[in-house]
């Protein structure tokens, strides 16, 4: 295996002009596309003409591998004794350099599959999403930190559950998300956005705490949103009068439509 010495901050960093770096975009688009193809025709027929839970199909996988790479990283940091567990938040490794490449592929990708596969799925806050994130992501990869953003793979386990509840509704859990959103889309972002903001002076990437405040501020909005909608549900639910074909709430995480 190519060995590549990196140097953070650098205009490009080593990996991306590496062949490292092309042999990790063409794997995660096969990947992806293989999942895909795997996972649709697992589906039943009722199923495959859902094109909604089509659409969450890469986005699961996504959020679920972001959360578990978010976890192996941060145990081998905490079992190597480090004097704060985002010490590296700065650096790069190989865990981190396959979880952006597979992330920006599968951007490009869910946005060619909301315009063509699966329209039904679509809207106009997820390909701005997609976009931004490509935009950061890809700045963090040029830049030789891509710890950046495996940091935050720990916010993926509300979009884990979200993607579960989508595919699989039995298993949906309301309660469940919104503590697990509120803990760390909330709270543990904004441990990260301050511990950004105290090393600002050492990040090669300054952009990024302005992007985690944003980011911070989106999250806040779609919990309340939610919550309202939660709590207008269970009032209906336990009222005499309730409609009997009123559905769950909807959390809208990636949606233009309004509650």
């Amino acid at each position: 295996m190519e060995v590549i010495n990196y140097v953070m901050g650098q205009e490009p960093c080593d990996y991306v002009t590496s062949t490292q770096f092309s042999t990790d975009v063409l794997s995660s688009f096969v990947l992806l596309i293989s999942i895909y193809l795997v996972s649709y025709h697992l589906f039943s027929k009722e199923q495959q003409q859902d094109e909604k839970k089509i659409g969450w199909i890469l986005t699961l996988f996504i959020a679920a591998y972001s959360s578990l790479s978010f976890f192996v990283w941060m145990s081998q940091e905490l079992y190597q004794y480090k004097t704060h567990p985002l010490e590296n938040i700065y650096g790069s490794n190989r865990i981190s350099e396959r979880l952006m490449v597979l992330n920006c592929v599968y951007f490009v990708m869910d946005n060619i599959g909301m315009d063509y596969i699966y329209p039904g799925a679509a809207d106009l806050q997820a390909k701005l999403h997609h976009y931004a994130y490509l935009i950061f992501m890809g700045s963090s990869l040029y830049l030789g930190c891509p710890n950046l953003f495996l940091a935050y793979g720990l916010v993926e386990v509300p979009t884990t559950m979200l993607g579960i509840g989508k595919i699989w509704p039995e298993y949906r859990t309301d309660l469940e998300l919104i503590i697990v959103f509120f803990f760390t889309r909330i709270v543990y972002h904004a441990y990260t956005a301050k511990y950004l903001y105290d090393t600002f002076s050492q990040s090669p990437f300054t952009s990024a705490l302005f992007g985690a405040c944003m980011s911070l501020g989106l999250h806040i909005y779609w919990l309340f949103m939610f919550v309202k909608s939660w709590k207008k549900h269970l009032k209906k639910k336990n009222s005499l009068n309730k409609d009997l074909e009123d559905g769950p709430p909807e959390f809208r995480m990636f949606t233009s439509n309004s509650n």
